[in-house]
């Protein structure tokens, strides 16, 4: 008895001192690793969006150093854009917000090669098209920006380009943390502790697919969610922007995101059917154009001026009768 005794002692006490080891070492790698370092954000990608001129934001995740940027061709109001603007839209003046990623941006080219500086001009002063593309943005960021400092532009269009199913659905409040019953709280806790980062990087190191760059805080349940969903069910956040754009009276446009393969063809990572209407055809129009995708794209989801050209045209023209045929059914 004596004998089992000593074994379950021994047992207690390697237990403890791994216990107290673990906890020793979450707290150094706590102090090593900032806030900002968790299983979402490898360093990496940290260290890309800090040298491209971003910060970091508790709901949008990268939102710009300062404003305005000069560097990054970005005004004081977060709009890449040399043309002067006022917060206040002007009187008798249609605007257009252009969100999405840095397609929308226009990565690659200039502030007066990108599709929306091209419908601006065609469109004419009537219409005032301001650029608001940030570098990574998927609909979840795109959403969270929508509500923290879009809605303050007083928009009467906005035009969405995002990829469908790109990130899990918004779940609650902007910067809001979760609602945790029962065991979850503990494991919410392990979840975002930094030895559970050193474990996800090794994770990606071997190649297996986590995500990487959504808005923080994203949580355990929602990755939990998203792991066991089917194709589009707990993702992408088109729906929800379509409905909040509703009960604001503000038009929303989403876009088909054209992209190019490595074979030189055009591939649609969101697709007109699959988006709540209206949509704005990107990868028709692209492919209709006859060009060969390599003068439309620099590299995968890049435009060339040239592509900028030829959707920013093709915008001016569908904008005003879709503008038209919504205020109609308002």
């Amino acid at each position: 008895m004596s004998k089992v005794r000593n074994i379950l002692f021994r047992f207690f006490v390697c237990f403890v001192v791994v216990i107290v080891g673990l906890v020793a070492l979450e707290f150094l790698l706590r102090y090593k690793i900032g806030r900002v370092h968790t299983q979402m954000l490898p360093q990496k990608m940290i260290d890309q969006h800090v040298q491209g001129g971003f910060r970091y934001d508790p709901d949008l995740m990268w939102y710009w150093s300062s404003l305005p940027h000069k560097r990054m061709g970005v005004n004081e109001f977060g709009f890449r854009r040399r043309k002067p603007m006022v917060q206040k839209i002007p009187p008798d003046v249609i605007r257009v917000i252009t969100l999405g990623d840095s397609q929308v941006y226009g990565g690659g080219v200039q502030e007066n090669q990108t599709f929306s500086y091209y419908a601006e001009q065609i469109l004419g002063n009537s219409w005032e098209v301001l650029n608001g593309g940030i570098s990574g943005y998927r609909s979840l960021n795109i959403y969270r920006l929508l509500r923290k400092k879009i809605v303050s532009f007083d928009p009467d269009i906005v035009v969405v380009d995002a990829m469908m199913w790109d990130s899990p659905q918004e779940n609650g409040d902007l910067h809001e943390p979760p609602k945790l019953s029962g065991t979850l709280w503990m494991e919410e806790v392990l979840w975002n502790s930094r030895l559970n980062y050193l474990i996800q990087m090794s994770v990606r190191s071997a190649g297996i697919q986590i995500w990487e760059d959504l808005p923080w805080p994203i949580h355990l349940q929602d990755v939990r969610v998203s792991s066991d969903s089917k194709r589009g069910e707990g993702l992408g956040n088109h729906s929800q922007i379509a409905q909040w754009a509703k009960s604001r009276g503000i038009m929303i446009v989403f876009m088909e995101y054209p992209t190019k393969t490595q074979k030189g063809d055009l591939s649609c990572l969101a697709r007109e059917e699959e988006l709540p209407k209206p949509v704005f055809s990107a990868c028709t129009i692209l492919q209709d154009s006859g060009m060969h995708m390599n003068n439309l794209f620099l590299d995968s989801n890049h435009l060339t001026p040239l592509g900028g050209k030829v959707l920013g045209q093709a915008l001016a023209k569908e904008l005003p009768k879709m503008y038209q045929e919504w205020r109609a059914t308002q």
